[in-house]
């Protein structure tokens, strides 16, 4: 009986851990004036839907502890190794655009960037 208890309260934790990050996503998204029936259209009808984040967490919730970090571990050295040479490839662009602002900012103007002055020839959404 205990093991059946213990059993049903891990599983309780879950379902409160996915109501939790349910209503954080529905904050952070901008949801949170729709209504119940709202959201659960957004979150399994939608191309933007949270579907995957809610079984996420409700999957991590229910994992062993060791499970759970080792693949938190996992997938953060995954996103050094996509993030570090598009680091060094944007590294020198980053450098040229402080250099630029510096430059504006001795001259005593008001800095605004424009793709141009650091050689940028490709087509920018924002600043030309």
């Amino acid at each position: 009986m205990k093991r059946y208890l213990i059993r049903s309260l891990k599983y309780f934790a879950a379902l409160c851990v996915l109501c939790m990050a349910i209503m954080a996503l529905n904050l952070t998204t901008g949801m949170a004036s729709l209504s119940l029936e709202e959201t659960l259209y957004v979150m399994f009808h939608t191309p933007r839907g949270l579907l995957l984040p809610a079984v996420i967490v409700l999957l991590g919730a229910m994992l062993s502890m060791s499970l759970a970090w080792d693949t938190a571990d996992l997938f953060q050295a995954l996103m050094v190794i996509i993030n570090i040479p598009v680091i060094l490839i944007l590294g020198n662009t980053a450098v040229k655009t402080l250099k630029d602002y510096m430059a504006q900012r001795k001259e005593g103007k008001d800095p605004h960037f424009k793709a141009a002055n650091i050689g940028l020839k490709q087509e920018t959404d924002y600043w030309n």
